[in-house]
This record gives structure tokens, sequence and C-alpha cells, in this order.
């Protein structure tokens, strides 16, 4: 595995196409005549065919359902998909009917979650509630995983593999399913080599893409999941919400 794991991060490291279009406009963003420039390079057509997604591009917002739908994100016998954040993508709220869960692989982050401002550092796990609107920020060379799974395949994972009664089954179940009372949930993992490990393992896995695939992705998940209960359900963040007023409360 570590000569996979060496590989992977190699790969995750480099920028690709999007990435360096994407670094490139952050670049002309500095000045209008840097941006009319770009713009005039880099066409309408050909950034939406690329499905990249420019801000300037729409009247109002970033259309969600246009990149972030089940349709989209997944193929049609898939459930779980694991991603690398585009560095430099353009800052732009958003929310989805899918299951995520941020994962930062190396260095750092930043997003505003229902108007909230979250700092993410190296291990860093943060869940999202359904629907919830956030952005996301990686404007250096940070890598920043999105582990998305569809809401059904992570109610039977839930359900099926998190049975033992705690503070977090009760928080999933009720806030994130049925009250959404509370927006997300960090995990503070650190230098866990065993988490890392479980989530690249996850990465490459879904690069087999054979008739197995899909059902060991989706029992991986249920894995990290019990691992995560495990380390650090005694100290994850998690945000309340009293009267509109928000604070950060860790379980003990």
């Amino acid at each position: 595995m570590a000569g996979n794991e060496e590989m992977i991060l190699e790969y995750l490291y480099q920028y690709n196409e999007n990435e360096k279009l994407y670094k490139e406009y952050y670049e002309a963003r500095k000045d209008e005549k840097g941006l009319r420039e770009f713009l005039v390079r880099n066409t309408k057509e050909s950034i939406l065919s690329k499905r990249l997604i420019f801000p300037e591009l729409y009247e109002e917002s970033v259309p969600s359902e246009k990149f972030f739908s089940d349709s989209n994100m997944f193929g049609r016998f898939h459930n779980v998909k694991i991603t690398k954040h585009d560095r430099y993508t353009p800052v732009f709220e958003h929310s989805h009917d899918m299951f995520e869960m941020i994962y930062v692989l190396s260095g750092k982050c930043r997003q505003h979650i229902s108007g909230e401002e979250i700092n993410l550092d190296e291990g860093d796990i943060c869940f999202i509630a359904l629907n919830t609107v956030h952005t996301m920020e990686v404007f250096d060379d940070s890598i920043v995983l999105n582990i998305l799974i569809r809401h059904e395949t992570f109610d039977d994972i839930f359900l099926n593999s998190l049975r033992n009664k705690s503070i977090l089954t009760t928080f999933f179940l009720n806030n994130l399913y049925e009250n959404q009372k509370t927006d997300y949930i960090i995990f503070r993992t650190s230098g866990d080599s065993d988490i890392k490990s479980q989530i690249l393992d996850m990465y490459i896995e879904q690069f087999e893409e054979d008739e197995y695939c899909d059902n060991l992705l989706i029992h991986m998940a249920s894995i990290l999941f019990n691992k995560l209960l495990r380390g650090y359900a005694k100290t994850a963040f998690v945000p309340i919400r009293k009267k509109r007023i928000w604070k950060t409360t860790i379980f003990r």
C-alpha cells in the first residue's frame, strides 16, 4: 500500500488543467485589465463546456442543481465519490442534496457555512449537513478532498453500522436529517495516519470501476465513520444554535 499511497499523493499534488486555469483567473482578477484579457482568451462557451465555475458568468448565483445534483456527481450505479477540490476555484455559495465530508489532506482551507467562518487545518474532517449553504477557499498548494455520499446510501450506512447510542448518532439522525438544527460537525484528527490511509485507500479504490468497487467504498466509508467515533467522538466540535445564537460545544 505504501507505494500506491506515494503515487496517489504525487498525483494529487500535481496541478490539473482546471486548477491551472483557475489559478490563472485568480491572478488575472488582481486588476481590471488582467481580468478582461483573461475573459477574452477564455470565452464563456469554452469555460461552460469544461464545467468550470466562474461566478462572473452568471447573472445571479451559481446554480447548484447544475453542478451538484446526484445525476451530475454520481454515476448510475455509484453511491460514493471522492474528489480533490480544485485549488484556486473562485469562491461561491452553494448547497447540495448529498452528504459531504471535507478532509484536509495537507495544508489548510477556509469555509463559510451558513455565514459562519470556519478554518480547517491538516487532518480536519468537516461533515456538512444536507442543503446547507457554504463556500470553500483553497488559494495555495493545500490538498482538500471531498467525500460525497448519496443521502439514501448514508442512511443505510449509518443506521446499519452505527447502532450504538451516542451523542454523535443523535446529532446525525436528529439534526442532519430531520430538523437540521446543526449545519456541520468537525473532527480534528491532526496527524492520524490511520484516518489518512483509510481515506486514501478509498480514493484509490474508486479507480477500480468494477462491479465490486461501489460496495467496497460503502463498506470503507462505514469503517471510516466508526474509526472517527472511536477516536474523536469526545472531542468533536458541534455548533449548537439556541435562539439564533451560535456557539461551539466540545463533547467530553
